[in-house]
């Protein structure tokens, strides 16, 4: 059998593909997409955010995250509610339906990794998050530059 060696980037790739496949064929039932995760995590994580807070936070522009929690009203997963500091700001809760799904995609992230790691002795998953935790301070697209 022939095998191709492939770089660390290839291998990235290949990584970040496989776990995006593994979402949306979890998330479809729920009627989700891979993109709605992260908004449905962060809405989740901090109740009450602002569609500003969550734009930067995910660093979406503004349209598209719009979409987002448009999506997530649609699929009554999420509401919004006007703050009672400021009427003029909507302030963003999920649903009981949106929790049930919030509880649901959290558990994604573990059984993905079980699954890949499984290979490893824990000293070496140990080993390869903390030489990752060592790279991702050098991210500088991802982590440093604005959308």
């Amino acid at each position: 059998m022939f095998r191709i060696t492939l770089g660390f980037s290839a291998s990235v790739r290949l990584l970040e593909k496989d776990f995006s496949e593994f979402c949306t064929a979890r998330l479809n039932p729920l009627g989700l997409s891979g993109g709605l995760l992260y908004f449905l995590l962060y809405i989740g994580k901090h109740p009450g955010c602002t569609p500003g807070d969550l734009s930067a936070a995910l660093r979406a522009d503004s349209g598209h995250a719009a979409r987002c929690i448009a999506k997530l009203e649609q699929l009554s997963y999420l509401e919004r509610k006007r703050s009672e500091q400021d009427k003029r700001v909507a302030e963003l809760f999920l649903t009981q339906a949106g929790k049930d799904a919030f509880a649901a995609a959290r558990g994604l992230f573990a059984e993905w990794e079980g699954t890949v790691l499984e290979p490893l002795s824990p000293e070496e998953r140990q080993l390869l998050c903390s030489l990752l935790q060592r790279i991702v301070p050098k991210l500088s697209f991802a982590c440093t530059k604005p959308r």
